[in-house]
């Protein structure tokens, strides 16, 4: 069916996140919650995301709050790029959604870099996307559906 995302379902722990190609997934999330989904970035490629998380019938203004986080290879967190709102609160008779990427693409000399934000962007390898939904500000807990585009900008890079 044209225009229908395939489902993705994010694991409990960085241990059993599924890596995911870039595309556009859907999958849902329940207050107080945490989910990981992991993406691979070579040598000269950066992440970006886009998470839409669709107005519900009868969920409240700001009944929870939805945090994206990256994490590096090495399980660390990773600053994304500059005025990215890393959480959104969800409720209410619009969609929210929320967009970010990686600081910068990943490089060997980010290890060097006088800015330490950098750092986490030193090791190729399976990059996190870390959800969390804090516990519902309304009773009772629910569901948040959500749909998630992932891309990797850069060609890899020797």
């Amino acid at each position: 069916m044209v225009g229908v995302s395939p489902p993705a379902e994010a694991g409990f722990s960085f241990n059993d996140a599924p890596v995911l190609a870039p595309g556009t997934y859907t999958d849902s999330i329940v207050a107080g919650e945490t989910r990981y989904y992991r993406v691979h970035l070579d040598w000269g490629q950066r992440l970006a995301y886009r998470l839409t998380v669709p107005a519900q019938d009868g969920v409240r203004v700001q009944a929870a709050a939805f945090y994206v986080t990256l994490a590096s290879p090495l399980r660390e967190n990773a600053d994304q790029s500059a005025g990215t709102p890393t959480y959104q609160l969800i409720g209410g008779e619009e969609d929210q959604t929320m967009t970010g990427s990686s600081l910068v693409p990943v490089r060997w000399a980010n290890r060097d870099a006088t800015d330490s934000d950098l750092h986490p962007y030193s090791v190729d390898g399976d990059y996190f996307l870390v959800m969390d939904a804090s516990y519902t500000l309304a009773r009772p807990a629910f569901t948040m559906p959500f749909r998630l585009t992932v891309a990797i900008d850069g060609a890899a890079e020797p």
